[in-house]
């Protein structure tokens, strides 16, 4: 193949690979990533919107995705796990 059609498949290879990857692997955070990679999501959509419709469509489609993947946390789950409340946050300000 020559490499500017090679290049041009690129980064579609990558969005499979991590889906692939995603569902061999039981992750969460590969099929965020591999949505953020495909090339119409994010001239549209935040990374948080992004995850947040993949989170989305995991819960939706219940029994057909991996059970790994449906057990894991969601990125807003693993977010609001580090980050302090907002009460917290207001009695520390000066």
């Amino acid at each position: 193949m020559p490499p500017r059609c090679a290049a041009t498949c690129a980064p579609h290879t990558a969005v499979r690979n991590l889906t692939f990857q995603a569902a061999l692997e039981g992750r969460r955070d590969h099929v965020h990533h591999a949505a953020m990679l495909a090339r119409h999501a994010p001239s549209v959509l935040s990374l948080d919107e992004i995850a947040a419709i993949d989170d989305e469509l995991i819960v939706a489609h219940g029994v057909a995705m991996p059970e790994a993947i449906r057990a894991s946390e969601s990125r807003a789950e693993r977010r609001g796990a580090r980050r302090p409340s907002s009460s917290t946050t207001r009695a520390s300000a000066p």
